[in-house]
């Protein structure tokens, strides 16, 4: 089946030969709009396709377990297995879906705790410009770019500067009690703040420390509950090293011994895991880099520097000089990256209705590097990467299990 459900979302592509969000049923976004409807709490958006996912596994389900493993693609996941044979975690329920846009963990992780697509939440990339500090900022970390302290540290509320629902607060309406079993260094950062209100918070230190403080959390579980876990440890790996290679696959099986001795084995009535990614990675190559900092010509026609991602940059053009750098972009590396007007690629972000925010940090032009090309400023270490359009980045898989 899970070939069927690949089939069409590669033709449901708008661009042959890459893979775009199919918002309406088969990506990332779909799985809180689920679990929303399953609790019957408002879903902001479309659920997952009732012919794609098996809604027989939410039956009598009272408890609901989403683990991220962030850098986890539907195709390498799918590899892994082949290469580990003791890999448990593919002997379940598993189908592909898409990732959202960019495919990048600052907007996936958004989007999974508000249910909202990017284009509705706003937070479109790593690297934004954010009007409101009048600063080149980076999400994740919630702080500008090169200063020393983090906007909160400032005084800055991260909820007054985003303050859409999130899941936990939509849950609590109806009754279901939110909790997050979240790395501890970054259990109380900007974007945790931002996109965890109304949850219980779990820190957690590694990777088995991780599956057996969910497996207390679920003991104790009596009354409805979502629960959110998070893990980083593959993208990590993955930036550093590359996709499969003898760390990440050490990671993955170390992640599933844990999983499977903590939780898969065990017995939590009424309960539904669903392992997930935000995104997957493709290795990038130095002589595939395009560095803007050898285009003076380029940045002098921009506001500032580009913002987004390595794999999904976007250009806010100097007054009267959008055709100028379109023209400029298409003659020095148009044969490398795609070239496209920001306004006209809202779509791509996801659903109507389209945030303020989000029309001011898209800037003018968007550029999405073909194969595995990259843009960046100066030198960057990165192996692995994300952000575009391929297959390796947007596939996502969705594994699903009944623990009781």
């Amino acid at each position: 089946m899970h070939k069927d459900i690949l089939k069409t979302i590669r033709e449901k592509s708008k661009y042959k030969g890459l893979i775009t969000p199919c918002y309406d049923g088969l990506s990332l976004a779909n799985i809180p709009n689920t679990i929303l409807e399953h609790f019957k709490a408002k879903a902001p958006n479309s659920v997952l396709d009732r012919n794609a996912f098996d809604y027989s596994l939410l039956k009598n389900v009272k408890h609901v377990v989403v683990l991220v493993i962030d850098g986890l693609g539907y195709h390498q996941l799918l590899e892994s297995s082949r290469r580990n044979q003791n890999l448990t975690l593919k002997n379940n329920f598993v189908m592909p879906l898409t990732s959202v846009c960019p495919s990048s963990t600052a907007s996936a992780l958004t989007t999974l705790n508000t249910a909202l697509t990017p284009s509705q939440h706003g937070l479109v990339g790593y690297r934004l410009f954010l009007k409101e500090f009048t600063a080149l900022t980076s999400i994740l970390k919630f702080k500008a770019a090169h200063a020393q302290y983090d906007f909160t540290q400032l005084g800055i509320n991260p909820r007054e500067f985003f303050s859409f629902p999130t899941i936990y607060q939509r849950l609590k309406k109806v009754g279901v009690h939110g909790t997050t079993v979240f790395p501890g260094d970054i259990a109380d950062s900007g974007l945790s703040a931002m996109t965890h209100e109304g949850a219980e918070c779990i820190p957690y230190i590694t990777t088995a420390d991780m599956c057996t403080q969910l497996r207390i959390h679920l003991q104790k579980q009596k009354k409805k509950s979502f629960t959110y876990v998070y893990h980083p440890h593959i993208d990590t790996i993955s930036h550093s090293y590359g996709k499969h290679t003898q760390s990440h696959e050490a990671e993955l099986a170390n992640l599933n011994f844990s999983l499977t001795n903590e939780i898969l084995e065990n017995h939590f009535k009424d309960t539904l895991l669903l392992i997930t990614a935000d995104h997957g990675h493709i290795n990038g190559s130095k002589n595939k880099s395009i560095d803007l900092y050898n285009h003076e010509k380029l940045l002098q026609n921009l506001v500032f520097p580009p913002t987004g991602e390595l794999r999904w940059g976007y250009l806010h053009c100097k007054n009267g000089k959008l055709n100028e750098v379109k023209r400029y972009c298409e003659s020095n590396f148009g044969n490398k990256v795609m070239i496209l007007e920001s306004q006209k690629m809202l779509s791509l972000l996801g659903n109507a209705p389209v945030a303020r925010a989000t029309l001011d940090r898209i800037g003018d032009l968007l550029l999405i590097p073909k194969e595995n090309y990259s843009i960046q400023l100066g030198e960057n270490d990165l192996i692995g990467l994300h952000g575009g359009l391929s297959e390796e980045e947007m596939l996502i898989p969705l594994i699903a299990k009944r623990l009781g």
